[in-house]
């Protein structure tokens, strides 16, 4: 089992990335390989860090042998996704963004079509834009064919939308449990397959 998760966060060690670590380290006592990409640091790779839509089919030339490829390359690899972003403006990261934008090329390839994905955003307060903002990450993966994994039944309560925090997400238990039951269900999803 290889799972990776995608953190839209520019701050590389947040809430977000706590959240996802949570969720990965009950993945790794399972016998998950692991993996977190940071959507910022990739991105700064490409030729342009946002897509420019040069050609009417996406030939991945604007980042072909860069960091970003190789991010690409791992996602498609992975049994299981996670997509993490704080809400800016109740929306996600422009760096989450302009990564999902780049995959162009892969959803004509049909990639990503039934792979499960999971979400996670954390807003300064409790009603703080969280669940726009994984509606918007989970309309981004639906586009890309994914299957979207939330609460399904009440064995798996990861939240009806994805895992939704407020920060300090250290501190905000709710969040914390949530991210326990989303790891069982993304495990749940690929022995399942």
């Amino acid at each position: 089992m290889y799972i990776v998760a995608l953190n839209g966060s520019p701050n590389k060690s947040g809430n977000c990335q706590f959240l996802i670590d949570t969720i990965l380290e009950d993945c790794k006592a399972n016998g998950a390989v692991t993996e977190t990409i940071n959507a910022h640091s990739v991105i700064m790779t490409a030729k342009w860090p946002y897509c420019a839509d040069c050609k009417p089919k996406c030939e991945g030339k604007c980042y072909a042998g860069t960091a970003l490829e190789t991010a690409f390359e791992k996602l498609a690899k992975a049994d299981a996704i996670i997509i993490a972003s704080p809400v800016y403006f109740g929306n996600v990261t422009s760096q989450l963004k302009a990564f999902w934008d780049k995959m162009r090329l892969y959803r004509g390839k049909k990639t990503f079509i039934g792979k499960p994905v999971g979400f996670i955003s954390c807003g300064a307060s409790r009603f703080g834009g969280q669940e726009e903002t994984i509606r918007a990450m989970q309309t981004m993966a639906l586009i890309q064919g994914m299957t979207v994994v939330n609460s399904g039944d009440s064995e798996f309560d990861c939240g009806h939308l994805g895992v939704s925090a407020q920060s300090p997400s250290i501190d905000d238990q709710f969040a914390i449990t949530r991210c326990h039951s989303m790891a069982n269900r993304l495990l749940t999803e690929i022995k399942d397959r």
